[in-house]
């Protein structure tokens, strides 16, 4: 009996050990997600080009530039090239995050 208790024991400390990584790495993969829904803003909200502009405070043709560059991910509503382009704000946050200017 003495010897399952132990058993019992060192498996508890390890599966302690495995959920705690695994919960650590959670959480540092989805940090900016998690904030985002702390601050009340959703991550997965589409805006579209006047919005984008107006948060980036840039104009449309700059917006595109970015865009064709590859710096600036899209999503099309549709299947055509004249469907509506949307922009997800956590790729809009990424895009900004990218181009702070280090000191």
């Amino acid at each position: 009996m003495r010897l399952e208790e132990e058993l019992v024991s060192i498996i508890r400390l390890e599966l302690k050990t495995i959920i705690g990584e695994c919960l650590e790495e959670f959480l540092q993969d989805n940090e900016d997600f998690l904030e985002d829904q702390l601050r009340g803003i959703d991550p997965l909200e589409l805006l579209t080009i006047a919005d984008t502009c107006s948060l980036l405070k840039v104009s449309k043709m700059t917006l595109y530039q970015h865009i064709r560059s590859g710096k600036l991910k899209k999503i099309r509503i549709g299947y055509n090239s004249r469907s509506p382009v949307r922009f997800r704000r956590m790729d809009l946050e990424k895009f900004i995050n990218q181009h702070v200017e280090k000191k």
